[in-house]
């Protein structure tokens, strides 16, 4: 036998070296096997968890459209007629995937590219609004479609964080058109819209507010002695031609009842303030922090008016006069004109009280008479 012949014997021979590869090789094979399937499995599952985010985000869209046009019906800003046409597009609404649409592969990553920069940069965002404002467009549906577009509806951590970050920009170019604190008492009204859009995002705020308000707004809705009047003279000529009938008396019954709800919502409250969103407390900090740094030489009590105020303005009244959405009472019962005007003279107290120091400091010399029975 030849030397080549040995050579090749002894490769091919079970006991050379290479054999023993074979189970590693083995073990590889089914270990790349096993690999390949997860690969699938995680791709199946990826693919499912888009087309899930999809519906969830065309189930949110159709839900905040539905509730902006309530909304608008309850607060009497629109007719019932448009809720219900809001409600059959809804019902037929067919929602468009870009990709499929958009036939261009250049242009679709264009687009994409578009809104990925417009999402991850909110001082941009907050240009636009603060331009559409200034040209006197619908800055109303304007927010609307960039909170639901860009930031989706705040589904994900990070469109809640860009969302906020939107929101700081647009209160730093408030302050810096302000040029004393009494000018915060004036929000533009592109801030307040997106104030009120991103309540609207946050599901533990509603859970927050019907507990805070449950109690006073029924106080407010079980009151059957008429309207409640603090002004003498707005009294007087309500009650022009009633015969034996004590004004000072009416005015003093009404306050100690305004005084009496106030004082059940500020109990409510602070009874509840642990349960108060944490991202909306740290964008009232944040709007003081960019007040004392424009000013700071004010006190805390002084900055701490436009952060009650923007409190009660934005999340609280508007709470107030929806209490059908959030759950404390039937949406099938309309109130009427006595029971709206009540539940606006007592928002009109809260309010005067968030930016009220001491009980006599107020210009409002009527409001006198419902803080001075109320322990602030």
């Amino acid at each position: 036998m030849t030397d080549t012949t040995k050579s090749c014997s002894n490769s091919l021979s079970p006991s050379s070296s290479s054999y023993s590869w074979w189970p590693v090789i083995r073990e590889l094979r089914q270990d790349q096997e096993v690999i390949s399937e997860r690969w699938q499995s995680t791709r199946r599952q990826y693919n499912q968890l888009n087309i899930s985010c999809d519906q969830l985000l065309e189930s949110l869209w159709i839900e905040h459209a539905l509730s902006y046009s309530l909304t608008k019906v309850l607060s009497h800003r629109s007719p019932p007629a448009d809720w219900m046409a809001t409600s059959r597009e809804a019902d037929s609404i067919t929602f468009l995937n870009a990709s499929q649409r958009i036939s261009s592969p250049n242009l679709l990553e264009s687009y994409s590219r578009f809104l990925g920069n417009l999402r991850s940069h909110p001082e941009a965002v907050a240009e636009v609004l603060k331009w559409a404002g200034q040209e006197g467009l619908d800055s109303a549906h304007l927010t609307y479609d960039l909170v639901s577009v860009v930031y989706g509806h705040c589904v994900f951590p990070e469109d809640h964080a860009q969302l906020l970050n939107m929101i700081c920009h647009l209160l730093m170019h408030h302050i810096k058109q302000c040029s004393s604190i009494k000018e915060m008492f004036s929000i533009e009204p592109v801030c307040s819209r997106v104030m009120s859009e991103y309540c609207q995002q946050l599901p533990g705020l509603k859970s927050f507010l019907s507990q805070v308000l449950r109690k006073p707004l029924m106080s407010i809705l079980n009151y059957t002695d008429g309207y409640l009047d603090y002004d003498v003279t707005k009294a007087s000529a309500r009650l022009q031609g009633t015969d034996d009938f004590d004004v000072s008396a009416y005015i003093e019954s009404s306050s100690r009842f305004i005084s009496s709800v106030c004082g059940e919502f500020l109990v409510e409250l602070n009874r509840f303030q642990e349960f108060f969103p944490p991202t909306l407390k740290w964008l009232l900090h944040r709007l003081k922090k960019l007040m004392k740094e424009k000013w700071p030489l004010l006190s805390v009590a002084e900055l701490r008016r436009p952060v009650s105020y923007m409190l009660f303005g934005f999340i609280i009244s508007s709470a107030f006069v929806n209490p059908d959405l959030l759950g404390i009472m039937d949406v099938r019962i309309v109130l009427d004109e006595v029971a709206w005007y009540n539940i606006s003279q007592v928002i009109g107290v809260l309010q005067g009280c968030a930016w009220i120091i001491d009980k006599v400091e107020t210009s409002d010399y009527p409001m006198r008479r419902v803080v001075r029975y109320m322990d602030m």
